[in-house]
């Protein structure tokens, strides 16, 4: 159970600028340094166009008109999709690996040059298109790897810190169907090396959706692994980490349809999944007859260093940022802030994008192809 404090009253968001990234439907966001100047900037993926819109930040959340590279697909029928930002040559600049969608999937490393535009190199061996990815260091060597959600398995790459990557590992596939719209990476067990959770979303016909669990080795392999079933119908779209309650050990944020629940871990690399034990941030059941899930996004927003929740909901549009000291709390609470924008919502980032050191929040529309931004004050 969460312990409920206090929240700051100084603190607040107000909505702020929309960014239009262009005619693209955008599938992704991620926010990072383009420019090396110090600020952070946002940076999307277009589906339609196969493009990489990038947005200069000036240090006080305003953003320059994006600059735009395109992605070099050889197979007519791809797309972009997903977005996944680090250093991986480790020349301080910040990086992309993006996926593409459709025939011939495969997963493309962009380097920066430092401009907010980016180099294209070969497809990451025997990768495939992922859903979701992570930018971890599995193995200890201090080079960046890469943990893949992806149609049907899970994948490992591993980093040589020059931008390049050993060839995907597939991780034997736990559950059925296998498609994997959540992930998250983390220490899950207490032992100190790095495990995998993901969520499989299921599908109506063939099983209703599945947590997943892979305990990490320490040198980029998993053990087996365990699964367990989530709640009937409940299609899981989303999936993040942190600890929520503080007491060390890290717990899931979970999105489904018309909700978010927090699943409280027990150090061991199990969690507390039953209906009555979990604690809801948004929505408070399971209601509407649809498969489009709430994404969920969790990170240490404010100077407190306790772990927040931000929900976004493709449906009704809503975004709502739940600080640590409301969560399940029921809205309006001091600590819990709504915005309403339209219906189409889909991946979440933040960054400190207004230089006051706590960060702010970023939501695509994928309908609308738009990029919301939401300010700390």
């Amino acid at each position: 159970m969460l312990t409920v404090t206090a929240v700051s009253q100084a603190l607040s968001y107000i909505a702020g600028p929309t960014l239009t990234s262009g005619i693209g439907h955008p599938k992704s966001v991620v926010v990072a340094d383009f420019n090396g100047d110090g600020k952070p900037d946002i940076a999307v993926s277009n589906f339609d166009t196969n493009t990489i819109a990038v947005f200069f930040n000036d240090g006080l959340g305003n953003f320059a008109a994006p600059i735009v590279t395109t992605v070099q697909l050889t197979n007519s029928g791809l797309n972009v999709g997903s977005l996944a930002v680090g250093d991986f040559n480790e020349d301080g600049k910040a990086d992309l690996v993006v996926a593409t969608i459709a025939g011939g999937q495969v997963s493309i490393v962009l380097l920066g040059n430092g401009d907010g535009t980016f180099r294209q190199q070969s497809p990451i061996p025997n990768s495939f298109g992922f859903l979701r990815a992570k930018v971890v260091d599995l193995n200890g060597d201090g080079h960046q790897d890469l943990v893949f959600a992806m149609d049907g398995s899970l994948g490992v790459s591993l980093g040589n810190g020059d931008g390049t990557f050993g060839a995907m590992t597939n991780l034997p596939s736990g559950s059925f169907p296998g498609l994997y719209l959540g992930l998250t990476v983390a220490d899950f067990n207490g032992d100190g090396k790095l495990d995998i959770a993901a969520s499989d979303f299921g599908s109506a016909s063939g099983g209703f959706g599945t947590l997943v669990f892979y305990a990490g080795n320490g040198d980029g392999t998993f053990a087996n692994a365990t699964t367990v079933s989530l709640a009937i119908s409940s299609f899981p779209g989303s999936l993040a980490s942190g600890d929520f309650n503080s007491d060390g050990k890290q717990d899931l944020l979970i999105g489904f349809p018309d909700a978010a629940p927090i699943s409280f871990g027990n150090g061991d690399g199990t969690f507390n999944l039953a209906l009555n034990s979990l604690e809801f941030v948004y929505g408070d059941t399971f209601q509407t007859p649809t498969t489009n899930s709430v994404t969920v996004f969790a990170a240490a927003l404010t100077k407190n260093d306790k772990i927040d929740a931000v929900t976004s909901d493709f449906n009704t549009g809503t975004l709502q940022i739940a600080l640590n000291g409301a969560l399940g709390q029921v809205p309006p609470n001091p600590g819990i802030f709504s915005f309403a924008f339209a219906p189409g919502l889909a991946d979440i980032a933040a960054g400190d994008l207004n230089g006051d050191g706590v960060l702010d929040v970023v939501v695509i529309n994928n309908q609308t192809s738009e990029v919301d931004i939401v300010l700390s004050k």
